[in-house]
């Protein structure tokens, strides 16, 4: 439990996954970015967590229509951010996506998790690993090509979000949500929009209460090249 009463958990990881998270949480809000929380980290390789409850489990047992549409919102948020401060997750699946329900005003709060296979795009514009979860990832990466990561993600974006059709009411945000779903998994990478302008097309209603913004990109742009630089220094 930490410090003020929240449960936690304590997740064994490495030294890459600490960097990404701080690197994420280093300009905005962790609501905003819609990453989730590092509370702290003991001996570079215990990372600590809060408990929150996975988005299945959530949807399937204590989720409104209403609280739906606000999460399928809340999870292009965190791509967007994602995709602006150019880290490719390479595992977005609703098995790495956690909620939390505010206990005093009933919002739902989403949160992506587990980073550990997680890349700097700006440093590797171009990968050929193989990752992911299989019918999450793109068809370049299952086809073990070489390929642009932050359009993998964008994929996977869409492939999370047709999830989340499924849980939907007809109507006018269910239609734009599947329509967003199918133009981001499009088989060919180059025509997959970017993630902040179809959630922009959304009804007012629904648009991102925090839309992420770029004001931070560069400055963290140069960060990771310097990172790049500090690294060859030492091989």
């Amino acid at each position: 439990m930490s410090a003020d009463g929240e449960d936690v958990i304590i997740k064994h990881t490495d030294e890459h996954e600490v960097e990404v998270l701080r690197y994420l949480h280093g300009k905005q809000s962790t609501e905003q970015t819609r990453i989730i929380p590092l509370l702290d980290v003991i001996d570079r390789r215990l990372i600590v967590l809060p408990i929150r409850t996975p988005l299945s489990q959530f949807l399937d047992l204590d989720a409104s229509a209403d609280d739906v549409e606000q999460l399928a919102l809340q999870f292009l948020e965190g791509v967007a951010y994602l995709q602006q401060t150019s880290v490719a997750h390479l595992d977005l699946k609703p098995g790495n996506i956690v909620v939390a329900r505010d206990a005093e005003t009933k919002e739902v709060n989403l949160a992506i998790i587990d980073f550990n296979i997680a890349v700097f795009a700006d440093i590797e514009p171009t990968i050929s690993a193989s990752s992911g979860t299989p019918g999450w990832c793109a068809p370049e990466v299952s086809a073990e090509m070489s390929y642009n990561p932050l359009l993998a993600d964008r994929w996977s974006c869409g492939r999370v979000l047709s999830t989340f059709t499924k849980h939907m009411e007809p109507g006018q945000t269910r239609e734009a949500m599947h329509l967003f779903s199918q133009q981001l998994m499009d088989p060919d990478p180059l025509l997959r929009p970017p993630v902040t302008k179809l959630a922009m097309c959304m009804p007012k209603t629904r648009r991102m209460r925090n839309p992420p913004t770029r004001f931070g990109a560069p400055h963290m742009r140069k960060q990771a090249a310097r990172r790049l630089r500090d690294t060859n220094s030492r091989a």
